[in-house]
């Protein structure tokens, strides 16, 4: 019978002290914490998880496939069943556990701080109702003519690239209202870059109070002007009015955002009027001259305010770091293949996302090992050909990983080049198209 832990196995190849992260007896040991009980049988949960993360880590590969990768002795709807037994609780505490661990083994500092990016992405998933009526799909398509999508914050080590936080809602739910929901990951001292839909007033004081900085790119509904001593918007539903404490350069000052009337529809009134009436920021603007960046300005809002410690150039570099996100979160839903999620129910997209970061950051691992090995940066090494060393079981030397060239400068307009079939798009739900037989495709299925 197969009782070792594939993946705790190849760990310990790369290095003896990471095969305890998901061994065997380390999942069995979160099951029984989570207050799962199970009689003895083929499938167990801690085997099962073991299987689970196979497959993700096979590009979320079909469930009999998954027969092949175990061994062959338990059948499709066994581990189907097997896999719908899985708590949500006991995947997020695998999750958090493998997290705490991880990122503790490699996180560095930036000037005495850790540096959190923050951004959302979205995932499509099978159409079905239970689906549909938790998360909603994208407007201006007919009921049965298109696919759930949940709407994904992620929160990443910008040092790491590991995900530490990733929160699934409804399709229409705003990233900073989800954003609320992960200040009790961030500790004193840390700091969080974003983009513009994570800035407003409130959220820079909720940050504040908390001891956690803020970079964020200032919203397209704020004018800043550096000319002008006192800003005001003149509007209920712009987030800040200003005035100007000093200036520290033509595009460089500090000011006081004060708090308007108006009440965010993320925050209840008791929370806002617990709010100060004004908060101490920093506005900046630099001119960004690179090939395949849309933006020449940039406009940034920090609560970093000391222009001796932390200078214009430094926090312009230190947003720079925000466009990692977005090649972290291509190696999740592309390479890895969480665009499309295959779980039918909303328990089972959940523990699916779970999956695909925990395999993440295992993937993430192997790449700090190898950048330790040949003194690169971790992100010099090939996300993809990590992978493959994960999949073949660390058959060769960690030094053989692809080690990417430093590619400065790349424009990558965003154009697509396989041409699509000349299908026409789906309009009315296929049950109801001629030449269509429900008998005959159920027993096809």
């Amino acid at each position: 019978m197969f009782y070792n832990s594939i993946i705790a196995e190849s760990l310990s190849k790369l290095n003896s002290s990471f095969n305890d992260y998901l061994s065997i007896e380390k999942l069995e040991a979160y099951c029984v914490k989570s207050g799962l009980k199970w009689r003895k049988r083929i499938l167990t949960p801690a085997r099962t998880i073991n299987l689970f993360l196979l497959q993700i880590l096979h590009k979320n590969t079909s469930c009999s496939h998954v027969r092949h990768l175990g061994g062959g002795d338990f059948s499709t709807m066994g581990y189907c069943k097997a896999r719908f037994r899985l708590p949500v609780s006991l995947m997020e505490m695998l999750f958090e556990g493998l997290c705490k661990d991880l990122l503790d083994h490699g996180a560095t500092l930036w000037k005495g701080h850790r540096i959190w990016l923050v951004d959302g992405t979205g995932c499509s998933m099978p159409d079905t109702p239970s689906l549909r009526k938790h998360f909603g799909q994208p407007g201006g398509q007919k009921e049965g003519c298109g696919f759930p999508v949940t709407s994904a914050l992620v929160l990443i080590d910008a040092t790491t690239g590991m995900v530490r936080k990733l929160l699934a809602s409804a399709l229409r739910t705003r990233d900073i209202s989800q954003f609320v929901e992960i200040h009790p990951e961030l500790e004193k001292g840390d700091i969080v870059v974003g983009d513009r839909g994570f800035c407003s007033f409130a959220q820079l004081m909720l940050l504040s109070n908390r001891g956690v900085h803020a970079v964020f790119r200032v919203a397209a509904s704020l004018g800043v002007d550096f000319r002008k001593v006192q800003r005001n918007t003149g509007s209920e539903r712009i987030f800040v009015r200003g005035s100007r404490i000093k200036k520290l350069g033509k595009t460089d000052q500090l000011l006081y955002w004060q708090k308007t009337s108006y009440l965010p529809k993320w925050m209840s009134r008791e929370q806002f009027s617990s709010l100060l009436d004004s908060i101490v920021v920093r506005e900046l603007r630099y001119k960004l001259n690179k090939k395949g960046f849309r933006s020449n300005e940039i406009t940034i809002v920090t609560t970093l305010i000391d222009p001796i410690l932390y200078s214009k150039t430094e926090i312009a570099k230190l947003y720079g770091l925000r466009w990692e996100i977005e090649t972290n979160i291509r190696y999740l839903k592309t390479t890895l293949g969480m665009d499309t999620l295959h779980s039918k129910t909303v328990n089972g997209v959940i523990k699916e996302l779970f999956a695909f970061c925990i395999i993440y950051n295992l993937v993430r691992l192997i790449m700090m090992e190898a950048a330790r090995k040949l003194k690169v940066d971790p992100s010099r090494i090939s996300f993809v050909d990590a992978m493959r060393y994960f999949l073949t079981s660390f058959a060769m030397p960690i030094e053989k990983i692809i080690k990417n060239p430093i590619r400065t400068g790349r424009k990558s307009p965003r154009v697509v080049k396989r041409r699509p079939k000349a299908f026409p798009r789906m309009t009315k739900p296929r049950n109801t198209f001629k030449g269509f037989n429900p008998t005959e495709q159920a027993i096809l299925a």
